[in-house]
């Protein structure tokens, strides 16, 4: 493993009932994730392996969402050593997040 590379892992909230967004005094409920497969994920991720393999991705960021309340999140490749992009892209979803759905 590059010494660049983030160890993949998994990781658990130390509040079960809440997550912290934002203001540390914004608590929000965090809504039990479903048991079903999602297909949409799926077939998000089939999608970047392909691009990958076609070489049009060269880095990684991300959070994946598991059942539990649980989460890994990563980084790799070309994103360890463009931070200031990444972490302007990771800003971006961040924001996207913060909308509301429609």
């Amino acid at each position: 493993m590059s010494k660049n590379m983030i160890p993949f892992g998994v990781n658990k909230h130390t509040d079960k009932s809440t997550r912290r967004t934002g203001d540390p005094a914004n608590l929000v409920p965090l809504r039990e994730v479903m048991s079903s497969i999602d297909i949409d994920t799926i077939e998000c991720l089939e999608r970047l392996l392909k691009e990958a393999k076609e070489g049009k991705i060269i880095g990684l960021a991300f959070a994946a969402l598991m059942k539990q309340q649980r989460y890994v999140s990563h980084t790799c490749g070309e994103v360890n050593r463009q931070r200031v992009l990444t972490r302007g892209i990771l800003r971006e979803l961040d924001d996207k997040l913060a909308r509301p759905l429609p």
